[in-house]
């Protein structure tokens, strides 16, 4: 599941990482054409595959360890790398001394090198595209995912519930009279007042839940494991917090929104859209019966 916004680096720092790992693939390619060279035609190799510390030293290396992205020190992809990046090194500079002194080198140490250099490489551009898919999952303004990458992630609670049996709820959030917020205060205020519910909601829901903005000022949930009362009243708690929290806009003001719910028990007998459906339809209950408040979906039948 993608990291909370306030524990995830941020996108201009995932940007930093995907540039230096395009460099470091380009770097890599120019890198074994030198090995190459020097084993197939005799060119004279240098520090940057005969030194003990190659691997530190290249450009790579030197990236990888003074990079200071705690959080990406946790990818186990961005650890992979560091030994496969050493040992692909270790491999070029024993078969590169052993080609210098005249020894033959065994077929089965050629064999290891391209082996590790082509798991290096394909591990470097596997976590790299992993990055980039990351850095389109959260919305930009909020900060909280997307719905592109939620509905994998529901679906996978869909089936989760299917097998265990245990329920699950999606709850369908939408600003009331999010329009007045911008007639009166302007874009800029909506835009923060979206970013603000976003993380506000973010932060008060369980740890385990899903979060995602669903479109304009609606947001959209799944609670695993939880009946639709519990979660009803989980809502309403947090509908209740929500509207008396202070917004404080660039100007130093301070508004309060409300907003409205509809609820729906996830239905593993369909798929997602019929419990989102559901689920807008308690919403739209919600907002004729006067917002602020949350309906779930019989209710709403």
């Amino acid at each position: 599941m993608p990291q909370k916004p306030e524990n995830r680096l941020t996108d201009i720092e995932i940007a930093e990482v995907i540039e230096h790992l395009d460099a470091a693939e380009e770097n890599h390619r120019r890198w074994l054409r030198v090995v190459h060279g020097g084993l197939v035609c005799g060119r004279a190799l240098g520090p940057d595959v005969l030194g003990q510390d190659a691997h530190r030293n290249c450009r790579f290396g030197q990236w990888y360890y003074h990079n200071d992205k705690e959080l990406l020190h946790d990818h186990p992809e961005y650890l992979a790398l560091e030994v496969l990046h050493r040992v692909m090194h270790d491999s070029a500079r024993e078969i590169a001394l052993r080609d210098n002194a005249c020894e033959p080198v065994a077929g089965a140490s050629y064999d290891l090198f391209l082996d590790r250099q082509e798991l290096f490489a394909e591990t470097l551009r596997r976590l790299r595209d992993r990055l980039r898919d990351y850095l389109f999952s959260f919305d930009t303004l909020t900060g909280v995912m997307t719905r592109e990458p939620f509905m994998p992630l529901l679906a996978a609670e869909m089936e989760r519930s299917r097998r265990s049996g245990e329920p699950a709820v999606v709850a369908l959030l939408d600003l009331d009279h999010f329009k007045q917020v911008n007639d009166n205060y302007g874009h800029l205020a909506g835009d923060r007042v979206l970013r603000d519910v976003g993380q506000f909601l973010f932060r008060n829901l369980r740890r385990y839940d899903l979060l995602c903005r669903y479109g304009g000022e609606e947001f959209l949930a799944c609670l695993p494991q939880v009946k639709l009362g519990e979660a009803a009243r989980i809502m309403d708690r947090l509908r209740a917090e929500l509207a008396a929290h202070d917004i404080t806009l660039d100007g130093g003001q301070t508004l309060r929104v409300t907003v409205s719910v509809g609820l729906a028990e996830l239905a593993v007998d369909s798929d997602a859209d019929v419990s989102i459906a559901r689920a807008d339809q308690a919403l739209y209950a919600a907002k004729d019966a006067g917002r602020n408040q949350v309906v779930t979906y019989p209710q709403a039948g």
